[in-house]
């Protein structure tokens, strides 16, 4: 215990790599133990466990998605079209594992669609000022 403590006050709060190093293990610790179990009620208390990390891991990739899809419209303000649109198609193959499924009581288009969009917008703005894309 008092090991784990020292590494997480050297890695630092927000550390990602030690952040990730950190889930892998939980979720390895889970792993084992659903497998040295036979009981119903721990596998299913463990099984749980295992979809709500999963569920975390979902999430925060989402929300890392959507702030670097926030920093492509930042520079696009800022008439940087060609660091948008860089943003924007190195974000897209991540977007594509979310797996999102148009809600047709929601009418907002899905984070997938807005890029393609944004990437349309904003190549086109790059091209009225002339700006070089890669």
């Amino acid at each position: 215990m008092k090991q784990d403590a020292d590494r997480r006050r050297q890695s630092g709060p927000g550390d990602p790599a030690a952040d990730d190093a950190r889930w892998e293990k939980y979720i390895g610790d889970l792993k084992e133990a659903l497998a040295a179990t036979d009981d119903p009620e721990a596998r299913a208390r463990i099984e749980e466990m295992l979809r709500g990390v999963t569920n975390a891991s979902s999430t925060a990739s989402f929300n890392e998605a959507v702030t670097q899809f926030n920093e492509a419209i930042e520079l696009a303000n800022k008439r940087d079209y060609p660091g948008a649109i860089a943003l924007l198609e190195d974000l897209l193959p991540k977007v594509e594992a979310f797996n999102e499924i148009p809600d047709p009581a929601r009418p907002e288009p899905t984070l997938k669609e807005r890029i393609l969009e944004m990437l349309e917008r904003f190549r086109a703005d790059a091209a009225r000022l002339r700006q070089p894309i890669q």
